[in-house]
């Protein structure tokens, strides 16, 4: 086996553990300086951050997260346990690659995961920054900052199961309800509605079901 054979070996090799210890996330590494990690939002992949990436990898090491089962990203094993997931594959990530004082920067359900990371690890980051995003979604919804979690339990299991059904068309039609909040230009919207037409119902249910029930 020449050298060639070997270096193509030892990489097969190392993208393969990648993959299998971080099966439920993928990450594009951009630029140099203090971290920023982005975290985009439900049935959305990373490139929603493209712009923002491009702007902010001038002068940070801009880390841009997709989730798995979201948008055009293959879902992983654990689709029906989703968030939990991603927060522990995040902070191993994190972790692995030692970055200091990081940044988070998470939309909608990013921002979630991104308050979630933080509440219990405060001393690896240096800031958040929630983009349309809160640490309990309920409320929007009824209308009550009473809401909590278990007054949505039934809500929630019947959204899980209502995606869970779903088609594809019909995941695109349930975007396109809400889309005049999401996005301003048409061509944003577009392009929103077409990753969740190809998101993966399982994993959009379970990521659903949590954000509401947590």
């Amino acid at each position: 086996m020449n050298i060639v054979h070997i270096i193509l070996t030892v990489l097969v090799i190392s993208i393969s553990l990648n993959t299998k210890a971080e099966s439920c996330i993928s990450v594009e590494v951009h630029g140099e300086g203090q971290p920023i990690i982005l975290i985009p939002g439900l049935m959305s992949n990373g490139e929603v951050w493209q712009k923002s990436e491009e702007y902010l990898a001038k002068n940070y090491q801009v880390h841009t997260v997709s989730i798995a089962g979201f948008a055009t990203t293959a879902p992983c094993p654990s689709a029906d346990n989703i968030i939990p997931a991603v927060k522990s594959e995040l902070l191993s990530y994190i972790q692995k690659h030692q970055l200091q004082k990081s940044v988070l920067i998470g939309h909608s359900l990013g921002a979630f995961l991104s308050y979630s990371l933080a509440i219990k690890n405060e001393a690896l980051f240096s800031a958040i920054i929630a983009v349309d995003g809160l640490p309990y979604i309920a409320p929007i919804f009824t209308k009550t900052p009473a809401t909590i979690p278990k007054d949505m339990q039934r809500q929630a299991d019947y959204i899980r199961s209502m995606y869970q059904q779903a088609t594809a068309q019909q995941m695109a039609d349930m975007t396109k309800q809400t889309i005049a909040i999401q996005a301003t230009s048409i061509e944003n919207q577009q392009a929103v509605i077409a990753m969740a037409k190809v998101s993966d119902q399982k994993t959009v249910a379970s990521a659903l079901h949590f954000f509401i029930t947590q």
